[in-house]
């Protein structure tokens, strides 16, 4: 199975994550507009409406001492268009 760029780039910056289906969610699509994927959360928060580079990445995970201990990284995606959440 390919590992789409998403996924390759949180694991090139040393990000753990895990993928959840956005169908899964309807109470989060509905709360936040989400039409597309994908959509990052962490720690519970609405972050990334789209895929960032991994220069956004680094600079949001290791660009200051709170975002670094990020505990809960949920990638969104669709299951039509593989997208997801990761903790």
């Amino acid at each position: 199975m390919e590992i789409p760029n998403l996924e390759r780039e949180l694991e090139s910056v040393g990000i753990n994550y895990s993928v959840e289906y956005i169908e899964e969610h309807a109470e989060l699509v509905e709360s936040h507009h989400i039409k597309h994927s994908p959509n990052i959360f962490i720690d519970g928060r609405f972050v990334f409406r789209y895929q960032p580079s991994t220069a956004e990445l680094q600079a949001y995970f290791h660009g200051s001492a709170d975002n670094d201990k990020a505990s809960s990284i949920l990638l969104k995606y669709s299951n039509k268009s593989l997208c997801g959440m990761a903790y």
